[in-house]
């Protein structure tokens, strides 16, 4: 829940443009749930930020650049 977002929601905090954050899936946490866990922090503090994974299997986060679009 919020409480398991604390420490994303620090480490998003510290984000700066052209900046980046790489994070490491604990062990059983699947890389979606660390997906979802970055998006829903991120829309908590007010940011939106994009990330790819990377070939070692980690997660790679930066703040998005504009401004987020609207669904139709």
């Amino acid at each position: 829940g919020t409480v398991d977002r604390q420490v994303y929601r620090a480490a998003l905090a510290g984000l700066r443009n052209g900046g980046s954050i790489e994070i490491t899936p604990e062990d059983g946490e699947t890389m979606r749930k660390v997906k979802v866990n970055v998006s829903r922090a991120a829309k908590e503090i007010g940011i939106s930020v994009a990330y790819g994974e990377t070939m070692d299997g980690t997660l790679l986060v930066w703040l998005k650049v504009g401004r987020a679009k609207k669904a139709a």
